[in-house]
């Protein structure tokens, strides 16, 4: 099983618009705004592993319980809004 992917294979992001003809300056638009959102995305990816990662310890743990469970859900609600909205954002930015 060493060197399969999960899920489904995603395209490069060069085909993000494939099919459709974009000016040199639309490209490099693009290419900048991706490159600004960058950062950010690296960092939600972070936090939306981190939850993850705890749910998965919560689940196995010993000490689950819906009390537990809300806690968890409390504790990264806003990170994960956060995420949600800053990805909309980024991909609005695209198809303006």
């Amino acid at each position: 099983m060493d060197g399969e992917v999960k899920g489904p294979k995603r395209k490069p992001k060069e085909f993000l618009f494939e099919g459709i003809e974009l000016t040199d300056e639309q490209i490099a638009s693009l290419t900048e705004l991706r490159e600004s959102f960058k950062d950010a995305s690296k960092a939600n990816r972070e936090k939306l592993r981190n939850f993850k990662d705890a749910q998965r310890d919560l689940v196995r743990s010993q000490s689950f319980s819906q009390d537990a469970w809300d806690a968890l859900i409390a504790q990264y609600k806003g990170d994960l809004v956060s995420a949600g909205v800053e990805k909309a954002k980024q991909r609005q930015a695209m198809f303006q």
